[in-house]
């Protein structure tokens, strides 16, 4: 049995992108029989409970600058405790910047470590304001991390090559891997029940996004476009299932539109509920402006949700080259920041719904197989097992 160390420091009273990373793959290395000792922040709500995983709770869980520090501290203190008593056949962590508890871990206790890549730190850091100085030792330690690091889960081909041009690296340590989606437990409601429970017209055209409303997503462009196709789409309805700090002035553009009346937010949703929400949609939104489609590219976390209840996205993306062949068929692609064609797209699909259907069914059929948690922590165990009997032939020999 496949024993695994796996740290995380998210917020699991927030039912968002990070939670569901988390919950996502710890479930999937747990049903695939491994043992996983999860070291994340203890949430105040619900405590999540999973079959072969043990939860070792950091405290305080406050998501604060002092917090954060006090969580290094505390993650390295008990990680060290956790690999002094247990054998582990591998760490595995979400990146934290500046946080080198798990490669000390890994090098004193000679556990191969693996990490999760879900941003780019550097970019980050230096777009958003900080100091030179803070973003020169985030760097430094990132790439000791890598360096100790027998493999980095990567999962997108854009933050794969910004990090090969920007540390000295051999590609062979990088693993392109999807974020995944959960398979639903319950049957999800038809698209008219779903309709009616939310108050979306049953004969409305329904866009929809999923997920975190901030600035890594253009909704600019996208009430430009549903401008510019109102005549044509007369049903045009849009449909937010999440929230975030742009949800306000979401909402306050979204009056001075005189859109109101065709808008429906939900604020956030339970994974387990998402079956009565999405099936209202007609079309899945995942747009990035042109800086977040260069940067991460047009595929992200909530594209797996929307395929695993059947419903065609629209992406932002200059290319899908690198992607699997099925999954460029399926996705809608338009150049980033480019509402006329945001809104000639719209209309197209208003008038085929059978052409939706028909890519919604490739769509589905692509993540059912390449991109659900179970599968991306299959991919995970084949990659650390590989690399694990690698560090073992090379001791042998």
């Amino acid at each position: 049995m496949i024993r695994i160390l796996y740290f995380s420091f998210v917020e699991l009273d927030v039912p968002n992108a990070c939670r569901t990373h988390t919950l996502g793959i710890i479930k999937g290395f747990a049903r695939h029989g491994c043992r996983v000792d999860a070291l994340v922040p203890r949430p105040l709500k619900k405590v999540p409970s999973i079959a072969n995983v043990r939860f070792v709770y950091l405290w305080p869980w406050q998501f604060s600058r002092i917090g954060a520090l006090w969580v290094r501290l505390l993650s390295g203190i008990l990680m060290f405790g956790l690999c002094l008593i247990n054998k582990y056949d591998f760490i595995y962590i979400r990146e934290l910047e500046i946080n080198p508890g798990p490669r000390w871990c890994s090098r004193f206790f000679k556990v191969p470590l693996y990490i999760e890549i879900n941003d780019l730190l550097i970019p980050y850091f230096s777009k958003s304001g900080a100091t030179a100085g803070w973003v020169a030792e985030v760097a430094r330690n990132q790439e000791s991390d890598f360096r100790q690091a027998a493999g980095l889960i990567v999962n997108s081909i854009p933050v794969r090559q910004w990090l090969l041009d920007h540390y000295r690296l051999g590609p062979d340590k990088f693993h392109h891997v999807f974020n995944g989606a959960e398979v639903p437990e319950e049957l999800p409601l038809s698209k008219e029940e779903a309709r009616a429970r939310l108050g979306v017209p049953s004969n409305s055209f329904c866009l929809g996004f999923v997920g975190n409303i901030y600035g890594r997503y253009d909704f600019d462009t996208l009430l430009k476009a549903c401008r510019l196709s109102r005549l044509k789409v007369p049903g045009l309805f849009l449909l937010f299932v999440g929230d975030g700090p742009l949800k306000e002035t979401l909402v306050r553009r979204v009056t001075e539109q005189g859109f109101e009346k065709n808008v429906h937010f939900t604020g956030y949703v339970e994974s387990g509920a998402l079956g009565r929400v999405l099936p209202a949609m007609d079309v899945g939104l995942c747009l990035g402006d042109h800086y977040f489609t260069r940067t991460y590219g047009p595929i992200t976390t909530k594209i797996a949700t929307y395929g695993i209840y059947r419903i065609p996205v629209i992406v932002t993306g200059t290319s899908l080259e690198g992607h699997p062949e099925k999954l460029q068929r399926s996705l809608y692609a338009i150049q980033p920041e480019d509402a006329p064609a945001l809104a000639d797209l719209i209309v197209r699909l208003h008038d085929n719904r059978g052409e939706i259907k028909e890519r919604a069914k490739a769509f589905h059929s692509f993540v059912k197989t390449e991109m659900t948690w179970d599968t991306v922590a299959a991919k995970i165990l084949l990659i650390a097992s590989n690399g694990i009997h690698g560090l073992q032939q090379r001791a042998a020999d």
